[in-house]
């Protein structure tokens, strides 16, 4: 008895709807004379009724779906420690140094000199050694926008020494720099500001490592 009044309970709230005005008399005639199993239907009916008039969900939501790079693609990063680890294996690949500089020591902050920029997002620095003697580095900041990169590089470009020139095909702005012992590559692009120090090697060497740093850098300067 229980079944049935839910049944007619649900059943009169459902003939509300259009569909149920127009067709009740044909369930009702199903489930009395054609269904083989009557408390079946009627347990479908009250289901269907039930959802009809909003009193159950329709379906279960699913949570979305979460996209996975495939092969080849980058995820982009979600906080700055992120960010800086997809950064440092980009510094120096085999093959980038001239013959006798390796890379050393990585940290997350500037050398003198580079200290006092605006504050970036990502800050790496890493050390070239010659054997056990520290012989330059290369330093990596990740600004918010270019405008502050740009910023950051004209406030190094004034304290560079040396013969300074300009460079082309490098960056969006690129300065080079040569002591007696000593060369040094300043590049912005987009919101990064690279800044390379290399000590006992040549100009046109220090140049093909920025070119190739600035080259896989790119798609995170300019994002």
């Amino acid at each position: 008895m229980n079944i049935i009044a839910s049944l007619i309970s649900a059943f009169r709230q459902a003939r509300r709807r259009a569909w149920w005005r127009k067709n009740w008399p044909v369930v009702l005639f199903l489930l009395l004379f054609v269904c083989p199993c009557p408390f079946c239907l009627a347990f479908g009916l009250a289901d269907q009724a039930i959802r009809e008039v909003g009193l159950l969900p329709t379906r279960t939501p699913r949570p979305p779906a979460t996209a996975t790079p495939t092969a080849g693609e980058v995820a982009p990063p979600t906080s700055d420690a992120s960010l800086f680890a997809a950064l440092e294996p980009l510094l120096v690949l085999p093959g980038d140094l001239p013959a006798g500089l390796d890379g050393a020591q990585v940290r997350d902050f500037a050398p003198p000199g580079l200290d006092d920029l605006p504050a970036a997002e990502v800050v790496i620095h890493r050390q070239f050694a010659r054997g056990q003697e520290v012989a330059g580095g290369v330093t990596v900041f990740l600004f918010g926008a270019a405008a502050t990169a740009e910023a950051g590089y004209d406030q190094v470009a004034a304290c560079l020494e040396g013969q300074t020139a300009l460079i082309a095909d490098l960056g969006r702005s690129a300065l080079s720099a040569e002591t007696s012992s000593a060369v040094e590559v300043l590049f912005s692009h987009c919101a990064a500001l690279v800044h390379v120090r290399m000590e006992g090697v040549d100009l046109d060497s220090a140049l093909v490592y920025a070119r190739r740093l600035d080259e896989r850098l790119i798609g995170w300067a300019c994002r």
